[in-house]
């Protein structure tokens, strides 16, 4: 009997969170490394010679500001009462 009621009572205080059970999943990986972001494009560094360069660098830098604003939303504010 004593037995039975130590069993219902871990039980009890397990469900109610008072007591943990280990976490038997393995660790998640680090996330990888961040892209680093493409080297600003300067206005001196534009001149008729290496357009099309700049526009490369002009479009490496709107793909990567496009890939880091895919970020997820703030969560909305709670209402004041």
């Amino acid at each position: 009997m004593k037995r039975l009621a130590s069993l219902l009572l871990l039980v009890a205080l397990t469900g109610t969170g008072c007591l943990g059970t280990r976490n038997l999943e393995a660790p998640l990986p680090p996330p990888p490394p961040a892209e680093p972001a493409p080297p600003p494009v300067l206005p001196g560094q534009v001149n008729e010679n290496n357009v099309s360069q700049i526009i490369e660098a002009m479009n490496a830098e709107l793909d990567y500001a496009a890939r880091e604003s895919t970020v997820a939303p703030a969560p909305a504010p709670l209402p004041h009462e």
